[in-house]
């Protein structure tokens, strides 16, 4: 089955680009199922919800999202993805939403409303008062959220995303889970936002 995704802008198209070659051959092969098993609901697709969390680990940042794809009809692919992340290098509280932010655009879901849950106090206070000078990881949050057509953003400190999220990311902070990605956000941020 073949499905039409949308004609994006060409800067989106450039960001989709630089986002799928960031991405390793391992974590590819992850996302590719994903994104068919999406795009074979692509025409009754309505909105995305995110739950993003990140959790202070020592010299270390863990994050992780899950994805909720809307349907006509009130039905929902209530887990489409989910990805976790350790940030070791910046410690950053915006890691984890640039990772699920990626991933969304990859996933070719970027011309949908969006809603985001966050369940970190600090990385709600960076959204609302975002300072980019010579932070590349907030530039690319940054950058990312302006190519959205409708983002809602929502704290998130209870509930069944909420607390599952936390049991997963409890049991990952032993990082005996091979499904945590180390990566360097830093890096990944400035092949984002080069010229």
């Amino acid at each position: 089955m073949t499905t039409t995704m949308p004609q994006y802008s060409e800067e989106v198209c450039e960001l989709i680009e630089r986002i799928t070659n960031s991405f390793s051959t391992k974590m590819l092969e992850r996302m590719k199922e994903k994104r068919l098993k999406i795009q074979s609901h692509s025409k009754d697709i309505v909105n995305v919800a995110f739950t993003v969390a990140s959790q202070p680990l020592y010299q270390a940042m863990l994050g992780g999202y899950f994805l909720q794809v809307n349907l006509t009809s009130s039905k929902t692919l209530k887990m489409a993805s989910e990805g976790y992340c350790l940030d070791e290098r910046n410690c950053h509280s915006l890691s984890s939403l640039f990772y699920a932010l990626s991933h969304l655009y990859y996933l070719q879901l970027c011309h949908l409303p969006i809603t985001l849950y966050i369940t970190s106090s600090k990385a709600l206070e960076l959204l609302e008062n975002m300072q980019t000078k010579n932070d590349p990881i907030a530039q690319a949050v940054e950058l990312l959220l302006k190519n959205l057509p409708l983002v809602t953003v929502s704290p998130c400190l209870k509930g069944i995303y909420f607390e599952k999220m936390q049991t997963k990311l409890y049991r990952m902070s032993s990082r005996e889970i091979n499904e945590i990605m180390s990566l360097d956000f830093k890096i990944l941020s400035n092949n984002l936002l080069r010229d």
